[in-house]
């Protein structure tokens, strides 16, 4: 059965929240960044350890998207003030506590991570770094990067799940 299609008999964890997932990077992907608040729980809401659940959904997704799809091993969110560039695209969802992203002027030129990373207010490559929109990201919702988007995170706390696209 494909991802996004409804079947008889109760749906697996994390299925309602593939569907949306999907949706919504079928809109965002490429574009520019986005935001989901979903209505379903991601798989192993409330609980540091999912890895199966996780597992499943980055195969469904990367079915239903035509695209590999790794997740990352859950990790404790921590903050991290160094200017960082998404190497490809990344969708980050927070599991349990709260993330702060101060989402910054666009794309680095390069891709990938910022070689020795930058304070955020600082220089890079003679330009100043220009901070923009500040994201909370709070348990269950999703945030999209294309890759190269540039962000830094200076407050974290609880569980996320990171999955590169492509």
């Amino acid at each position: 059965m494909h991802p996004i299609q409804d079947g008889p008999g109760p749906e697996p964890e994390g299925h309602a929240f593939l569907r949306e997932l999907l949706f919504f990077l079928q809109a965002h992907r490429h574009r520019d960044v986005g935001l989901l608040w979903p209505q379903a729980a991601p798989p192993g809401s409330g609980r540091d350890t999912a890895g199966e659940g996780w597992s499943r959904l980055a195969a469904e997704l990367a079915e239903g998207l035509r695209c590999p799809v790794r997740v990352l091993p859950g990790r404790r969110a921590a903050p991290d003030r160094r200017v960082v560039a998404a190497a490809t695209e990344t969708l980050v969802v927070q599991v349990s506590g709260v993330s702060v992203w101060r989402l910054l002027d666009g794309r680095s030129e390069a891709g990938g991570h910022e070689a020795g990373g930058h304070e955020a207010g600082g220089h890079e490559a003679g330009r100043p770094v220009v901070n923009g929109l500040t994201v909370r990201l709070r348990a269950g919702e999703a945030l999209y990067l294309p890759a190269g988007y540039r962000t830094v995170t200076p407050e974290a706390s609880g569980t996320r799940r990171t999955l590169h696209l492509g």
